[in-house]
């Protein structure tokens, strides 16, 4: 989000909330401010103070256990003239659960891979085999994620992780295999789950319930962060009609702003894996690209521009590719220290 305002043509202060004073990310903007923890039962009357005392217009969530909480505070936030960006608690309630979202979009008929509670991995194992994906049922960012290949491990896993969800493995149909054929090897390289000919698709939905911009793209991820993205001019899988379709039907329950559904494109078509309700780790990757999600997300939603300015700023560049590596970021320690003592200071970019 950050390098996606950096880029932008909106000229924007951005006041940073974190947890931790030590946070590469709270020391990027012009001003860092803590708050207390999300699961502390003071973080709602915190965020509501700190965005008082900077004035704040418009709150992006960051993290994903925000999101319900957030969209619970959206009225208190207007009161005091600041715009979430993002969806209402029933949307962001039915995404954020694994399971409930699954049986969803399963009860519509739309292609959303098969996921059972792990009390029930035995009978999606006997249905489809192995390997199988197991996740948190409220996880996030490949948090978590375990490739089981046989019975034993799956009863290990049921021991030591009894509240996961287990999903069928999608295998991509690029990959030239037979889920039956796959080996360990073929799943994980240097003990890092492989993660490449994922398909995502980004939306940005208006109030209205009309989308205003979508970039489809096949990224290659590493321990859940991108790192290569290649757009999508011509999709002929599918995948983007798919990824349409439930964002649509999610339109119609309250979905607003930024939307990231995730798919495979497998031998049987295209299915859906996780959708998520915000911006997402590729959302700088896609401004980079011309796909400027936050920009366009400021001007329609939070100032009223009209929709052409804000899809302006969704403006793809198809003919460029983007990668990504992690990036030094030199902390002031001085301001580590001011931030810890007295719970705001000044960011890298207010110091410039």
């Amino acid at each position: 989000m950050l390098r996606s305002l950096a880029v932008a043509s909106l000229p924007t202060r951005v006041v940073c909330f974190d947890a931790s004073p030590d946070s590469a990310g709270v020391h990027r903007g012009h001003r860092a401010r803590l708050i207390p923890a999300v699961t502390d039962p003071a973080y709602r009357e915190a965020v509501l103070d700190a965005c008082v005392r900077e004035g704040v217009q418009a709150l992006i969530p960051g993290l994903d256990p925000e999101l319900e909480p957030l969209a619970e505070m959206a009225d208190d936030l207007a009161a005091v003239g600041c715009v979430l960006v993002g969806s209402p608690p029933a949307v962001t309630r039915l995404l954020r659960d694994k399971l409930r979202c699954a049986e969803h979009f399963e009860a519509l008929g739309l292609p959303f891979v098969r996921t059972v509670p792990i009390a029930r991995a035995e009978e999606l194992a006997l249905s489809c085999g192995f390997p199988l994906l197991a996740k948190p049922a409220d996880g996030s960012a490949s948090r978590g994620l375990q490739v089981v290949f046989d019975r034993a491990e799956l009863r290990a896993l049921a021991e030591a992780a009894p509240n996961c969800v287990v999903q069928e493995y999608l295998l991509s149909d690029t990959w030239g295999k037979h889920r039956s054929t796959l080996r360990r090897e073929d799943v994980f390289r240097n003990h890092a789950l492989v993660q490449r000919d994922e398909i995502v698709v980004q939306v940005v939905i208006d109030r209205d319930g009309t989308c205003i911009g979508v970039f489809t793209s096949n990224n290659t991820l590493k321990d859940g962060a991108t790192v290569l993205m290649r757009p999508i001019e011509h999709d002929e899988t599918g995948t983007t009609r798919v990824a349409l379709e439930m964002a649509k039907h999610l339109a119609g329950l309250g979905l607003v702003g930024p939307c990231n559904i995730q798919c495979k494109v497998t031998s049987d078509g295209p299915f859906v894996f996780e959708i998520n309700p915000r911006f997402s780790g590729g959302t700088g990757a896609r401004a980079s690209l011309g796909f400027n999600e936050v920009e366009a997300s400021l001007r329609r939603l939070v100032l009223g521009e009209d929709v052409e300015v804000a899809r302006a700023c969704l403006q793809t560049r198809y003919d460029r590719i983007c990668g990504l590596h992690p990036a030094e970021f030199v902390i002031d320690a001085e301001a580590v220290a001011e931030l810890r003592r007295g719970g705001v200071v000044e960011g890298r970019a207010g110091r410039h």
